[in-house]
């Protein structure tokens, strides 16, 4: 029996390509490939169901060119441009992973870089023009994520993270997006990818991809509407996504009257600098202060440290070694304290990634033996409680990550790139601050300025959290204030959830109806 005949369906059901099964695999099968991607049986299915069409043809030579940039080369001529101090409107947008998405290439809402024209002209392999298809290779979920740089799109370069396929006309760069972002192209990246920590796949598995050519004219024609509709949908929903972020973030200075105009950047004198970066000095943010309390005597609110209103809970200490975790991590030969988490059993794991910033929640995890753990698994996690990151590329930016617990999360463990907030009471025993209030205050547009400000670090920016994070200085209104400014926060972050619900939904039906067409 061949390794494809041992995963044949029952006859009479329909084939699934989509469809998504737990398999055992047994070790009768294995071959000189270990990675249990390689024998999933959902991804054997649908290379039958492209090689059942008699339509296949190879990506490259056959349809098209596929090259990326060298990792040499990103070393010796990338530099970024800093957006704080060039101007990175003459840049050029250098795509990662994270810039890549379905059909669309985000410049809003992923962080982007920017590289000077002259590097840009030096790395000639990895420029990217308009009707270019561009594809991931790397990243947890970016792997086989296509679109086209549409007509009227600036010019990109792009990582290592990211090839370039170049089409020879015989296909449209739309049909063959279409096709990689299905799950007959998914399939046969993620088949070959490898790595647990970060999967990517090889540039020699993009080329070999097989490719269903359509039918006829027609059905390429009806792919590539599609894959536009698909495209200008996700557009027009991440403009109204991006409209709900501007709200949240300048709702309170607008609402308070303390909103002020850009500042330029000033020079300080290094003798009597208490930091040397620039950023530091960032004369925006005294404006934000000067005007929030100028307005605090005219509409009654008080300005406040953001350390009187809540405390940051001390995190478990490690052992000599930093690999034994009290309370999370054991000795495998000494009992856990509580019987909870103890070496054999599995726990939730919170990266910083795991947090979508748009809706302020946690969206996924990763399981965990105890004796396993991360050293940095040390925040413990409850219902409720509010967690905003203190490191990472992102921190102080639009896509600071925040988040509120829900219960689905309660009881689990967030890595130490996240600090956790308990908010104080007043002398009647109650919150000074509701939970949503502190995340509208997280999200404000001054706040982030100044966390931006107090980072330090440059590969790797982070914050203080007892020293800086606790200094900012926030408004505290009334009650009454604070539930109107909570509920539009709660308002805005919902409206932004249903949206990427809707637009989750929307694409992968489209994408479902894209597969049938390709292969009728």
């Amino acid at each position: 029996m061949s390794l494809l005949d041992s995963f044949t369906i029952e006859k009479g059901k329909k084939v699934q390509v989509l469809e998504e099964k737990p398999y055992v695999l047994s070790l009768d099968i294995l071959g000189s490939n270990f990675n249990f991607d390689y024998y999933n049986p959902r991804y054997l299915t649908t290379i039958r169901e492209i090689e059942k069409t008699g339509r296949t043809a190879q990506l490259e030579p056959d349809l098209a060119t596929v090259t990326r940039i060298t990792g040499w080369s990103t070393t010796e001529h990338v530099r970024y441009l800093d957006e704080e101090k060039d101007d990175v409107s003459k840049g050029i947008p250098f795509l990662r992973v994270q810039n890549v998405r379905p059909f669309k290439i985000d410049l809003e809402f992923a962080e982007t870089k920017y590289i000077t024209k002259e590097a840009h002209n030096l790395l000639k392999t990895s420029q990217i023009k308009s009707g270019d298809v561009v594809l991931t290779i790397t990243g947890f979920g970016g792997v086989g994520n296509a679109c086209v740089l549409p007509e009227g799109f600036r010019e990109c370069n792009a990582s290592q993270e990211v090839v370039r396929i170049r089409t020879k006309g015989k296909l449209s760069s739309y049909y063959l997006a279409a096709f990689l972002n299905s799950a007959l192209g998914r399939h046969q990246l993620w088949k070959l990818q490898s790595g647990s920590s970060r999967p990517r796949t090889l540039i020699r598995n993009v080329r070999r991809i097989k490719i269903v050519l359509p039918k006829n004219d027609d059905v390429e024609r009806q792919v590539v509407n599609k894959a536009k509709q698909i495209e200008s949908e996700t557009k027009q929903a991440e403009d109204r996504i991006y409209s709900y972020q501007s709200q949240l973030s300048g709702f309170i200075a607008q609402k308070l009257g303390f909103n002020v105009t850009p500042a330029e950047w000033v020079y300080f004198d290094a003798t009597i600098a208490e930091r040397f970066d620039v950023k530091y000095y960032d004369p925006k943010i005294s404006e934000y202060y000067v005007a929030m309390q100028a307005k605090s005597k005219e509409q009654g609110f008080t300005c406040l440290a953001l350390g009187d209103l809540v405390t940051i809970p001390k995190k478990p200490e490690t052992n000599s070694s930093g690999k034994i975790i009290k309370y999370y991590r054991w000795n495998p030969k000494e009992p856990s304290p509580n019987g909870k988490f103890a070496p054999d059993s599995v726990f939730k794991h919170i990266r910083i990634s795991d947090v979508d910033y748009r809706f302020c929640e946690i969206v996924s995890f990763s399981e965990y033996l105890g004796r396993e753990a991360p050293s940095r698994a040390r925040v413990t996690l409850r219902e409720g409680d509010v967690i905003t990151a203190i490191s990472g590329s992102a921190t102080g930016t639009e896509r600071h990550k925040t988040a509120i617990v829900s219960i689905e999360f309660d009881n689990t463990i967030a890595t130490t790139g996240f600090t956790k907030f308990e908010i104080k009471k007043n002398d009647e025993g109650k919150q000074k601050i509701s939970p949503y209030y502190l995340i509208a205050l997280l999200r404000s547009n001054f706040v982030l300025r100044d966390i931006k400000r107090r980072t330090r670090g440059a590969t790797i920016p982070s914050i203080n959290e007892e020293h800086d994070l606790l200094s900012i200085m926030v408004p505290l209104v009334s009650p009454e204030e604070q539930k109107i400014i909570a509920k539009k926060a709660y308002e805005l972050i919902h409206l932004s959830k249903d949206e990427i619900k809707k637009l989750e939904d929307t694409q992968s039906s489209m994408i479902q109806e894209i597969t049938r067409q390709i292969l009728s």
